[in-house]
């Protein structure tokens, strides 16, 4: 009955905010999220590369998320065909929606997305790139919504290694082993 309510409280404060649909998605899923994210609920995901994970949410789109050592920068994509039949990754579907081909990947809220995107973070990227070590990730959501998921990601990281430190520097979410 909590979970209920709880989805009641974030469906209505989303109508409150007169979203777009793509807003509303973003924003329910990012609240959905600070309450309930479960790394253990993950897909299952391949290892692509050194740092480079894929896998397929419940719409059968294929996400990746990588992770560029040089710049220490944490990102997620979007796998999806352009407009001639391209594989392209997108980081930002609303800035390139008119060059893609919109077959190639479907909308939609996914919980386990999310909690995919934390697993790998959590599980992969932090004790391959972090442990032992003097360093950062550092996290650039391109919108309000993917910051609160990120944010509560790192958290996430920090229960598991406590002795990591999280800091927002400008529109950044870093997670720091000092």
């Amino acid at each position: 009955m909590e979970l209920m309510k709880l989805l009641g409280k974030i469906i209505k404060e989303s109508q409150e905010r007169n979203l777009n649909e793509y807003e509303a998605t973003w924003y329910e899923e990012s609240r959905y999220i600070q309450e309930l994210v479960n790394p253990e609920m993950a897909y299952d995901f391949k290892e692509t590369s050194e740092s480079e994970w894929i896998f397929q949410d419940k719409y059968e789109n294929n996400i990746g998320v990588r992770f560029n050592p040089v710049n220490k920068y944490f990102e997620t994509f979007y796998i999806v065909k352009d407009l001639k039949g391209n594989e392209l990754r997108i980081f930002d579907f609303q800035k390139v929606k008119d060059q893609i081909d919109l077959t190639s990947f479907q909308g939609g809220s996914d919980d386990r997305r999310s909690d995919t995107w934390v697993k790998i973070l959590r599980d992969e990227i932090t004790p391959k790139f972090l442990s032992n070590k003097s360093s950062t990730i550092k996290i650039h959501p391109i919108d309000e919504y993917r910051f609160d998921i990120f944010w509560k990601a790192a958290e996430v990281c920090k229960e598991k290694y406590p002795y990591l430190k999280i800091k927002k520097y400008g529109k950044e979410i870093l997670i720091i082993n000092k």
